[in-house]
């Protein structure tokens, strides 16, 4: 019979690692067409940057 513990696990890594470097990049996967919800309360918490990053991607690929 040991006494020594077992080798303790990895550490687990919980979620995903979300940061991105600007707010197009977080937007780059959004399909043409895609329905999005966003809220806020009022004007605070709307995601601003997100929501013109996608007007911005929208008028890039336009007519093409």
């Amino acid at each position: 019979m040991s006494l020594t513990s077992p080798p303790a696990p990895p550490p687990v890594r919980h979620g995903l690692d979300k940061v991105v470097a600007s707010a197009a990049d977080a937007v780059a996967d959004v399909p043409d067409g895609a329905s999005l919800a966003v809220g806020g309360f009022g004007l605070c918490g709307n995601p601003v940057a997100l929501i013109e990053a996608l007007l911005a991607q929208a008028r890039a690929t336009c007519g093409s």
